[in-house]
């Protein structure tokens, strides 16, 4: 656009006064917990596990967590015992009733996993090994929500210029759902809370 630059003749700002207060706020939250950390939490709670069928005993050794298609997880086990060797388990996570965890209670083996020791040692694809997987592999999820509150309430509570300042405070963050992504778990959260804004008159 081209021209003469317009001229515009500045209004004054209204009168200043007290307007209706709102009840609070809800801001949409988004926390990443990324496979490193994820990974992390389910080693700590597996790793030295064992499970022993028809006399034969395996130990869990190590589990890598990663992302794989149709939002779903990827655990891929190492282990050790009366058989050594690696499988996979793929399942969907989800919150749980508390929504302080990530669980993935549809854990199953990867069908499409093409490892001989495994299908030499069929037993070890049993319902107890699978069980405990389902049981055991959950990743918390206050971290990454305490995170997000306190990048909430450093962005809220703020002076702008030397006239008005925003006071917030958040009473509650909740977990509302997750999604898979290649960056990692992102959980997506609802911040409540009340904020009020103060406005100095210049003298």
């Amino acid at each position: 656009v081209t021209g003469p630059e317009p001229q515009v003749t500045p209004r004054p700002l209204p009168t200043l006064a007290k307007d209706t207060a709102g009840v609070g706020f809800q801001i949409a939250l988004d926390g990443i917990v990324d496979y490193e950390t994820a990974t992390k939490a389910i080693n700590d709670a597996l790793r030295g596990k064992t499970v022993t069928q028809a006399k034969q005993t395996v130990m869990v050794k190590s589990v890598a967590v990663g992302p794989v298609s149709g939002g779903r997880l990827a655990l891929s086990v190492m282990f050790t015992g009366d058989a050594n060797g690696a499988l996979r388990f793929i399942g969907t996570p989800q919150l749980d009733a508390g929504h302080d965890h990530i669980l993935v209670s549809d854990l199953d083996y990867d069908l499409q996993t093409n490892n001989d020791l495994i299908n030499a040692f069929s037993r070890l694809r049993s319902d107890q090994f699978r069980e405990l997987f389902r049981e055991k592999a959950t990743v918390p999820i206050g971290p990454a929500l305490l995170q997000g509150r306190t990048l909430l309430l450093n962005g809220l509570n703020r002076t702008i210029g030397n006239v008005m300042t925003i006071t917030a405070t958040v009473d509650s963050v909740a977990a509302l759902g997750l999604r898979v992504t290649r960056a990692g778990i992102t959980v997506r959260a609802g911040a409540y809370g009340t904020a009020s804004i103060s406005v100095k008159q210049n003298p």
